[in-house]
Protein backbone atom coordinates (compact mmCIF):
# COMPACT_ATOMS: atom_id res chain seq x y z
CA UNK A 1 0.00 0.00 0.00
CA UNK A 2 1.48 3.33 -1.08
CA UNK A 3 1.98 6.11 1.46
CA UNK A 4 -0.77 8.32 -0.01
CA UNK A 5 -3.31 5.48 -0.12
CA UNK A 6 -2.44 4.40 3.43
CA UNK A 7 -2.74 8.00 4.63
CA UNK A 8 -6.17 8.44 3.05
CA UNK A 9 -7.38 5.05 4.27
CA UNK A 10 -6.06 5.77 7.77
CA UNK A 11 -7.81 9.14 7.80
CA UNK A 12 -11.18 7.66 6.80
CA UNK A 13 -10.81 4.85 9.33
CA UNK A 14 -9.83 7.36 12.03
CA UNK A 15 -13.05 9.30 11.39
CA UNK A 16 -15.09 6.12 11.68
CA UNK A 17 -13.27 5.22 14.88
CA UNK A 18 -13.98 8.69 16.26
CA UNK A 19 -17.72 8.12 15.94
CA UNK A 20 -17.35 4.63 17.40
CA UNK A 21 -15.48 6.05 20.38
CA UNK A 22 -18.12 8.76 20.76
CA UNK A 23 -20.79 6.05 20.96
CA UNK A 24 -18.75 4.09 23.52
CA UNK A 25 -17.95 7.22 25.51
CA UNK A 26 -21.55 8.33 25.81
CA UNK A 27 -22.58 4.81 26.82
CA UNK A 28 -20.01 4.96 29.60
CA UNK A 29 -21.23 8.43 30.52
CA UNK A 30 -24.84 7.41 31.02
CA UNK A 31 -24.05 4.16 32.83
CA UNK A 32 -21.85 5.70 35.53
CA UNK A 33 -23.36 7.86 38.25
CA UNK A 34 -22.04 11.37 38.63
CA UNK A 35 -19.86 11.10 41.71
CA UNK A 36 -18.66 13.36 44.49
CA UNK A 37 -15.84 15.24 42.72
CA UNK A 38 -17.87 15.85 39.56
CA UNK A 39 -20.78 17.14 41.62
CA UNK A 40 -18.48 19.36 43.68
CA UNK A 41 -16.85 20.83 40.57
CA UNK A 42 -20.18 21.66 38.97
CA UNK A 43 -21.83 22.97 42.10
CA UNK A 44 -18.98 25.06 43.55
CA UNK A 45 -16.61 25.82 40.65
CA UNK A 46 -18.81 26.15 37.56
CA UNK A 47 -22.19 27.41 38.74
CA UNK A 48 -20.88 29.79 41.39
CA UNK A 49 -18.16 31.50 39.35
CA UNK A 50 -18.17 33.80 36.35
CA UNK A 51 -15.94 33.34 33.30
CA UNK A 52 -13.70 36.11 34.62
CA UNK A 53 -13.31 34.47 38.03
CA UNK A 54 -12.47 31.16 36.36
CA UNK A 55 -9.71 32.74 34.26
CA UNK A 56 -8.35 34.53 37.33
CA UNK A 57 -8.04 31.18 39.12
CA UNK A 58 -10.48 32.15 41.85
CA UNK A 59 -11.77 28.61 42.33
CA UNK A 60 -11.99 26.37 45.37
CA UNK A 61 -10.33 23.52 43.45
CA UNK A 62 -6.81 22.39 44.34
CA UNK A 63 -6.18 22.57 40.61
CA UNK A 64 -7.47 26.00 39.58
CA UNK A 65 -6.05 26.11 36.03
CA UNK A 66 -9.04 27.41 34.05
CA UNK A 67 -9.31 25.65 30.69
CA UNK A 68 -11.46 22.69 31.70
CA UNK A 69 -13.78 24.80 33.85
CA UNK A 70 -14.08 27.42 31.09
CA UNK A 71 -15.07 24.78 28.53
CA UNK A 72 -17.43 23.15 31.01
CA UNK A 73 -19.15 26.46 31.71
CA UNK A 74 -19.62 27.06 27.96
CA UNK A 75 -21.26 23.64 27.63
CA UNK A 76 -23.62 23.99 30.60
CA UNK A 77 -24.56 27.56 29.62
CA UNK A 78 -25.30 26.38 26.07
CA UNK A 79 -27.72 23.81 27.45
CA UNK A 80 -29.07 26.22 30.12
CA UNK A 81 -28.04 23.70 32.76
CA UNK A 82 -27.43 24.48 36.43
CA UNK A 83 -26.96 22.03 39.26
CA UNK A 84 -30.04 21.95 41.52
CA UNK A 85 -29.55 23.05 45.13
CA UNK A 86 -30.56 19.53 46.17
CA UNK A 87 -27.24 18.27 44.75
CA UNK A 88 -25.21 19.89 47.51
CA UNK A 89 -23.55 17.28 49.68
CA UNK A 90 -24.84 14.27 47.73
CA UNK A 91 -22.25 11.55 46.92
CA UNK A 92 -23.83 10.55 43.58
CA UNK A 93 -26.36 11.75 41.02
CA UNK A 94 -28.30 9.55 38.57
CA UNK A 95 -29.86 12.31 36.42
CA UNK A 96 -29.47 11.18 32.76
CA UNK A 97 -29.47 14.67 31.21
CA UNK A 98 -26.86 15.85 33.70
CA UNK A 99 -24.59 12.90 32.93
CA UNK A 100 -24.59 13.67 29.21
CA UNK A 101 -24.19 17.44 29.48
CA UNK A 102 -21.49 17.46 32.16
CA UNK A 103 -19.42 14.76 30.47
CA UNK A 104 -19.96 15.98 26.91
CA UNK A 105 -16.66 17.63 26.11
CA UNK A 106 -14.64 15.00 28.03
CA UNK A 107 -16.15 12.27 25.85
CA UNK A 108 -15.61 14.24 22.64
CA UNK A 109 -12.00 15.11 23.42
CA UNK A 110 -10.98 11.62 24.54
CA UNK A 111 -12.62 10.14 21.43
CA UNK A 112 -10.62 12.57 19.30
CA UNK A 113 -7.36 11.70 21.05
CA UNK A 114 -7.84 7.93 20.62
CA UNK A 115 -8.67 8.46 16.94
CA UNK A 116 -5.61 10.67 16.51
CA UNK A 117 -3.35 8.03 18.10
CA UNK A 118 -4.64 5.49 15.58
CA UNK A 119 -4.13 7.90 12.68
CA UNK A 120 -0.63 8.89 13.80
CA UNK A 121 0.71 5.34 13.99
CA UNK A 122 -1.22 4.14 10.93
CA UNK A 123 0.12 7.00 8.86
CA UNK A 124 3.67 6.61 10.15
CA UNK A 125 3.92 2.82 10.16
CA UNK A 126 0.89 0.72 9.12
CA UNK A 127 -2.79 0.24 9.84
CA UNK A 128 -1.94 -2.85 11.88
CA UNK A 129 0.33 -0.83 14.12
CA UNK A 130 -2.37 1.85 14.33
CA UNK A 131 -4.81 -0.75 15.65
CA UNK A 132 -2.14 -2.06 18.00
CA UNK A 133 -1.66 1.47 19.34
CA UNK A 134 -5.35 1.51 20.28
CA UNK A 135 -4.99 -1.84 22.05
CA UNK A 136 -2.11 -0.41 24.06
CA UNK A 137 -4.00 2.80 24.87
CA UNK A 138 -7.10 0.92 25.98
CA UNK A 139 -4.96 -1.25 28.27
CA UNK A 140 -4.47 1.71 30.59
CA UNK A 141 -7.24 2.27 33.11
CA UNK A 142 -6.55 6.01 33.03
CA UNK A 143 -8.22 6.09 29.61
CA UNK A 144 -11.35 4.32 30.84
CA UNK A 145 -11.49 6.26 34.08
CA UNK A 146 -11.36 9.73 32.53
CA UNK A 147 -13.01 9.01 29.17
CA UNK A 148 -16.38 10.03 30.56
CA UNK A 149 -15.75 12.08 33.66
CA UNK A 150 -16.50 15.76 34.28
CA UNK A 151 -13.03 16.50 35.61
CA UNK A 152 -9.91 18.00 33.96
CA UNK A 153 -7.74 14.87 33.98
CA UNK A 154 -8.96 13.42 30.68
CA UNK A 155 -8.07 16.73 29.02
CA UNK A 156 -4.65 16.63 30.69
CA UNK A 157 -4.07 13.05 29.52
CA UNK A 158 -5.04 13.83 25.93
CA UNK A 159 -2.96 16.99 25.63
CA UNK A 160 0.01 15.17 27.19
CA UNK A 161 -0.24 12.42 24.59
CA UNK A 162 -0.44 14.95 21.76
CA UNK A 163 2.56 16.82 23.18
CA UNK A 164 4.71 13.69 23.33
CA UNK A 165 3.94 12.59 19.77
CA UNK A 166 4.50 16.09 18.41
CA UNK A 167 7.76 16.49 20.37
CA UNK A 168 9.07 13.16 19.04
CA UNK A 169 8.29 14.27 15.49
CA UNK A 170 10.28 17.46 16.03
CA UNK A 171 13.19 15.55 17.60
CA UNK A 172 13.25 13.14 14.64
CA UNK A 173 12.91 16.06 12.22
CA UNK A 174 9.68 14.71 10.83
CA UNK A 175 8.24 18.14 11.54
CA UNK A 176 10.41 21.18 10.98
CA UNK A 177 10.31 24.94 10.98
CA UNK A 178 8.62 27.60 13.04
CA UNK A 179 5.14 26.16 12.43
CA UNK A 180 6.07 22.88 14.17
CA UNK A 181 7.35 24.76 17.22
CA UNK A 182 4.30 27.03 17.18
CA UNK A 183 2.00 24.01 17.42
CA UNK A 184 4.06 22.66 20.33
CA UNK A 185 3.81 26.04 22.06
CA UNK A 186 0.03 25.95 21.66
CA UNK A 187 -0.18 22.43 23.11
CA UNK A 188 2.09 23.34 26.04
CA UNK A 189 0.08 26.48 26.74
CA UNK A 190 -3.19 24.53 26.72
CA UNK A 191 -1.66 22.01 29.13
CA UNK A 192 -0.53 24.75 31.50
CA UNK A 193 -4.10 26.09 31.41
CA UNK A 194 -5.47 22.62 32.23
CA UNK A 195 -3.46 21.33 35.19
CA UNK A 196 -0.74 23.15 37.12
CA UNK A 197 1.33 19.96 37.39
CA UNK A 198 1.63 19.82 33.59
CA UNK A 199 4.68 22.03 34.05
CA UNK A 200 6.55 18.85 35.05
CA UNK A 201 6.24 17.26 31.62
CA UNK A 202 6.72 20.53 29.76
CA UNK A 203 10.02 20.95 31.58
CA UNK A 204 11.00 17.33 30.87
CA UNK A 205 10.31 17.69 27.15
CA UNK A 206 12.39 20.89 27.06
CA UNK A 207 15.33 18.99 28.63
CA UNK A 208 14.79 16.24 26.04
CA UNK A 209 15.07 18.83 23.26
CA UNK A 210 18.13 20.35 24.91
CA UNK A 211 20.09 17.07 24.96
CA UNK A 212 18.98 16.44 21.37
CA UNK A 213 20.59 19.79 20.46
CA UNK A 214 17.44 21.47 19.24
CA UNK A 215 17.33 25.23 18.76
CA UNK A 216 17.59 26.78 22.24
CA UNK A 217 15.49 29.81 21.31
CA UNK A 218 12.58 27.58 20.29
CA UNK A 219 12.96 25.53 23.47
CA UNK A 220 12.78 28.62 25.67
CA UNK A 221 9.78 29.97 23.76
CA UNK A 222 7.90 26.69 24.23
CA UNK A 223 8.60 26.51 27.95
CA UNK A 224 8.61 30.19 29.00
CA UNK A 225 4.96 31.17 28.59
CA UNK A 226 3.55 27.85 29.90
CA UNK A 227 5.85 28.11 32.95
CA UNK A 228 4.59 31.61 33.77
CA UNK A 229 0.98 30.49 33.37
CA UNK A 230 1.48 27.47 35.64
CA UNK A 231 3.32 29.57 38.21
CA UNK A 232 0.49 32.12 38.31
CA UNK A 233 -2.23 29.52 38.87
CA UNK A 234 -0.14 27.62 41.40
CA UNK A 235 0.36 30.77 43.47
CA UNK A 236 -3.35 31.60 43.19
CA UNK A 237 -4.54 28.09 44.10
CA UNK A 238 -5.77 27.08 47.55
CA UNK A 239 -3.26 24.86 49.35
CA UNK A 240 -4.83 21.71 50.75
CA UNK A 241 -3.30 19.09 53.01
CA UNK A 242 -2.91 15.49 51.86
CA UNK A 243 -2.21 12.14 53.40
CA UNK A 244 -1.42 8.66 52.10
CA UNK A 245 -4.13 6.06 52.64
CA UNK A 246 -2.16 3.37 50.81
CA UNK A 247 1.39 2.38 49.89
CA UNK A 248 2.77 5.47 48.10
CA UNK A 249 4.16 3.40 45.21
CA UNK A 250 0.65 2.13 44.45
CA UNK A 251 -0.10 5.62 43.13
CA UNK A 252 2.44 5.04 40.36
CA UNK A 253 1.77 1.35 39.74
CA UNK A 254 -1.95 2.05 39.41
CA UNK A 255 -1.09 4.31 36.45
CA UNK A 256 1.58 2.06 34.94
CA UNK A 257 0.78 -1.66 35.44
CA UNK A 258 3.63 -3.92 36.50
CA UNK A 259 3.40 -5.71 33.14
CA UNK A 260 4.37 -2.47 31.38
CA UNK A 261 7.39 -2.13 33.66
CA UNK A 262 8.24 -5.71 32.63
CA UNK A 263 8.02 -4.66 28.97
CA UNK A 264 10.46 -1.83 29.70
CA UNK A 265 12.95 -4.19 31.39
CA UNK A 266 12.75 -6.75 28.55
CA UNK A 267 13.43 -4.02 26.00
CA UNK A 268 16.41 -2.73 27.99
CA UNK A 269 17.92 -6.21 28.38
CA UNK A 270 17.57 -7.06 24.69
CA UNK A 271 18.95 -3.68 23.68
CA UNK A 272 21.96 -4.17 25.97
CA UNK A 273 22.51 -7.76 24.86
CA UNK A 274 22.35 -6.97 21.13
CA UNK A 275 23.90 -3.50 21.04
CA UNK A 276 26.84 -4.79 18.99
CA UNK A 277 24.61 -6.56 16.49
CA UNK A 278 22.14 -3.79 15.63
CA UNK A 279 22.13 -0.20 14.54
CA UNK A 280 20.55 1.99 17.20
CA UNK A 281 19.31 4.28 14.43
CA UNK A 282 17.00 1.46 13.29
CA UNK A 283 15.29 1.35 16.71
CA UNK A 284 12.96 4.37 17.03
CA UNK A 285 12.21 3.40 20.61
CA UNK A 286 15.72 4.35 21.71
CA UNK A 287 14.77 8.01 21.17
CA UNK A 288 12.24 7.68 24.00
CA UNK A 289 14.60 6.21 26.60
CA UNK A 290 15.69 9.62 27.98
CA UNK A 291 12.02 10.62 28.32
CA UNK A 292 11.23 7.38 30.16
CA UNK A 293 14.08 8.03 32.61
CA UNK A 294 13.13 11.69 33.14
CA UNK A 295 9.43 10.94 33.66
CA UNK A 296 10.23 8.12 36.12
CA UNK A 297 12.59 10.32 38.13
CA UNK A 298 10.03 13.17 38.12
CA UNK A 299 7.32 10.84 39.42
CA UNK A 300 9.57 9.62 42.23
CA UNK A 301 10.56 13.18 43.17
CA UNK A 302 6.89 14.24 43.19
CA UNK A 303 6.04 11.23 45.32
CA UNK A 304 8.82 12.19 47.72
CA UNK A 305 7.52 15.76 47.99
CA UNK A 306 4.04 14.47 48.78
CA UNK A 307 5.54 12.12 51.35
CA UNK A 308 7.33 15.01 53.08
CA UNK A 309 4.03 16.90 53.26
CA UNK A 310 2.05 13.89 54.42
CA UNK A 311 -0.31 15.25 57.10
CA UNK A 312 -2.93 12.84 58.46
CA UNK A 313 -5.61 15.23 59.67
CA UNK A 314 -9.44 15.35 59.57
CA UNK A 315 -9.12 18.29 57.15
CA UNK A 316 -6.71 16.45 54.83
CA UNK A 317 -7.57 14.71 51.58
CA UNK A 318 -6.42 11.23 50.62
CA UNK A 319 -3.81 11.47 47.87
CA UNK A 320 -4.96 9.82 44.62
CA UNK A 321 -3.20 8.71 41.46
CA UNK A 322 -4.65 11.59 39.39
CA UNK A 323 -1.54 13.64 40.18
CA UNK A 324 0.49 11.05 38.25
CA UNK A 325 -1.69 10.95 35.13
CA UNK A 326 1.23 12.40 33.13
CA UNK A 327 2.93 8.98 33.36
CA UNK A 328 0.25 7.24 31.29
CA UNK A 329 0.84 8.99 27.92
CA UNK A 330 4.60 8.40 28.24
CA UNK A 331 3.99 4.72 29.02
CA UNK A 332 1.62 4.29 26.07
CA UNK A 333 4.04 5.85 23.58
CA UNK A 334 6.94 3.90 25.10
CA UNK A 335 5.12 0.57 24.86
CA UNK A 336 4.15 1.11 21.23
CA UNK A 337 7.63 2.11 20.07
CA UNK A 338 9.36 -0.59 22.13
CA UNK A 339 6.99 -3.17 20.61
CA UNK A 340 7.80 -2.01 17.09
CA UNK A 341 11.53 -2.33 17.78
CA UNK A 342 11.23 -5.77 19.36
CA UNK A 343 9.04 -7.05 16.53
CA UNK A 344 11.64 -5.91 14.01
CA UNK A 345 14.34 -7.65 16.03
CA UNK A 346 12.55 -11.00 16.37
CA UNK A 347 10.92 -11.25 12.93
CA UNK A 348 14.18 -12.47 11.36
CA UNK A 349 13.62 -15.86 12.96
CA UNK A 350 10.18 -17.50 12.81
CA UNK A 351 10.56 -19.41 16.06
CA UNK A 352 11.76 -16.30 17.89
CA UNK A 353 8.92 -14.29 16.37
CA UNK A 354 6.29 -16.81 17.52
CA UNK A 355 7.74 -16.84 21.03
CA UNK A 356 7.78 -13.04 21.04
CA UNK A 357 4.14 -12.79 19.92
CA UNK A 358 3.06 -15.36 22.53
CA UNK A 359 4.96 -13.46 25.21
CA UNK A 360 3.43 -10.17 24.10
CA UNK A 361 -0.09 -11.63 24.13
CA UNK A 362 0.52 -13.08 27.60
CA UNK A 363 1.75 -9.74 28.82
CA UNK A 364 -1.35 -7.95 27.57
CA UNK A 365 -3.66 -10.57 29.09
CA UNK A 366 -1.88 -10.09 32.41
CA UNK A 367 -2.16 -6.31 32.03
CA UNK A 368 -5.92 -6.52 31.61
CA UNK A 369 -6.35 -9.12 34.36
CA UNK A 370 -4.39 -6.92 36.76
CA UNK A 371 -6.86 -4.10 36.11
CA UNK A 372 -10.29 -5.67 36.70
CA UNK A 373 -12.02 -2.29 36.48
CA UNK A 374 -11.34 -2.31 32.73
CA UNK A 375 -13.44 -5.47 32.45
CA UNK A 376 -16.21 -3.76 34.40
CA UNK A 377 -16.19 -0.90 31.88
CA UNK A 378 -16.33 -3.39 28.99
CA UNK A 379 -19.23 -5.20 30.64
CA UNK A 380 -21.00 -1.85 31.00
CA UNK A 381 -20.51 -1.20 27.27
CA UNK A 382 -21.71 -4.66 26.29
CA UNK A 383 -24.75 -4.85 28.56
CA UNK A 384 -25.71 -1.19 28.42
Amino acid sequence: MSLSIRRDFSFVLAILLFFLFLYAGFKLAVQRHLWNDEIYTQFYSIDRHSYGQIWKGQLVEGNNAPLFYFLQKIVVDSFHFKAPEAWEGRPKITDLRAKIILRLHSVVFMSFVLSFVFYYFSHRFSVIIGLYSLLVSLSFFVVWNYWAEARPYGLWFGLSLLELLWALDIAEERRKGSSAWAVLLIINTLMSLTVVFSMIQIFIVSIFFWINKQDKKNILLCVGLPFLISAYYYLASPKYMFYFDRNPFELIFSIIPLSIWTWMIVYGLILFWSKRKISIADWPGTKIIPLVIFFTVAALVLLGLFFLKNQPDPRSFALTNRYFVFLAPMSIVMTIFFSIDLYGFFKKNKISLVCFLIGMATLFIFTWLSQPDIFLRLVDLYLG
